[in-house]
């Protein structure tokens, strides 16, 4: 994908977006290309820089995906500082997504990190499902490189079925499952399909206390499927 290829949205006055050299970040990535985009946020308010496929990429395959249709998004993502006491930061993919984010309203698998979460205020793995529900998967660190993968699956009127998963070694192509939900078209963590929802990636941070200002996360690998549902 190209630079061009996404529609970026910075919401708050710290949300920065830019890319970096790979080889500049501790533990670097051995595969891809020479740069990552690193995401931030800066100040002590809730803010987010936000990545979605523009509505011309792929003939707009990716905006409004229909219920016939299942979405596979999948990037290399970390995250490098705890964001503060009182303040969680996250750094998702997100698939459903409205253009106007709402962290309440998407599916989105990524990293979280919460001051006295998982060691000293590192980050785990989560999946956010629609009325900003989120389920811990396990824990991971930080400054970390993590390959992880979300297939969405419609099931009829039924609802959805989510399946997350965490490559071995980043790009093997070797995947290990993490998670494999159902969620009812009933529940109220349902996204529906179809509209004007978008794919993408999102940082957010969440703050109700002293963020630090260095507070970033970085991705890179990034792709997206659309495919006839099973």
């Amino acid at each position: 994908m190209a630079y061009a290829d996404w529609t970026i949205t910075l919401t708050g006055s710290g949300a920065t977006e830019s890319a970096v050299v790979n080889s500049g970040r501790s533990s670097p990535l051995t595969v891809g290309g020479g740069f990552c985009r690193r995401l931030t946020t800066a100040s002590n308010a809730s803010e987010n820089a936000f990545l979605r496929l523009s509505d011309a990429y792929s003939s707009g395959n990716f905006v409004g995906v229909p219920s016939t249709r299942a979405i596979r998004v999948q990037a290399a993502l970390r995250t490098s500082v705890n964001p503060g006491s009182g303040c969680t930061a996250e750094v998702l993919m997100v698939t459903k997504a409205p253009q106007t984010y709402s962290s309440t309203n998407i599916y989105g698998l990524g990293l979280r990190v919460v001051p006295g979460g998982f060691g000293t205020g590192d980050p785990s793995i989560v999946l956010r499902t629609g009325g900003g529900s989120i389920t811990s998967l396990t824990g991971v660190s930080l400054n970390t490189w993590y390959s992880l993968r979300m297939d969405v699956f419609p099931l009829g009127t039924g609802g959805d079925r989510i399946r997350c998963w965490r490559e071995s070694v980043i790009g093997s192509g070797t995947w290990t499952l993490l998670y494999d939900t159902t969620i009812p078209s009933s529940s109220g963590q349902y996204v529906a399909w179809g509209g004007s929802t978008v794919q993408g990636l999102v940082y957010q941070l969440n703050s109700s206390g002293n963020a630090s200002s260095s507070s970033s996360a970085f991705v890179d690998l990034f792709q997206a499927y659309v495919a006839t549902a099973p």
